[in-house]
């Protein structure tokens, strides 16, 4: 058998999937493993679903901005108990806007983010659909 020259491997780049799973290795050790963050995706999923609901029911039930304004802030403080429902929200954006708390789709681009969600769900939908036909 013939001998092949060695091969340097010094410069060579590990594989995008390398680099994925070392990334999801280093967010299970430092932030939390899957079930723990698909618990915490569940807590803002959920209370983004409530405030929609919110909104829906606000903008149905008023005719008037104002109107509108008044039951829809009055529907959050009720989803947020006794929790400052505008100083939340107020201090979670001035900590995204100066750069203390940064958000993954931002990091990844809004854009991006969309077009993956998208293709993601109509892939399952697809799925869903072909084993109901």
């Amino acid at each position: 058998m013939e001998n092949l020259p060695e091969q340097d491997y010094s410069n060579a780049q590990p594989s995008p999937g390398a680099i994925k799973s070392a990334l999801r290795r280093k967010i299970a050790s430092d932030v939390g493993d899957p079930q723990s963050l698909l618990g915490t995706v569940s807590d803002a999923s959920g209370v983004l679903v409530a405030m929609a609901f919110a909104d829906i029911v606000a903008l149905e039930n008023n005719t008037t901005f104002a109107n509108y304004r008044t039951a829809k802030l009055a529907a959050y403080a009720a989803l947020a108990g006794d929790a400052d429902i505008a100083g939340l929200a107020n201090a979670a954006l001035a900590n995204i806007q100066n750069g203390d708390a940064k958000l993954t789709a931002s990091l990844k681009g809004i854009e991006n983010v969309i077009n993956e969600t998208l293709a993601r769900s109509t892939a399952v939908a697809t799925i869903l659909a072909q084993a109901s036909a």
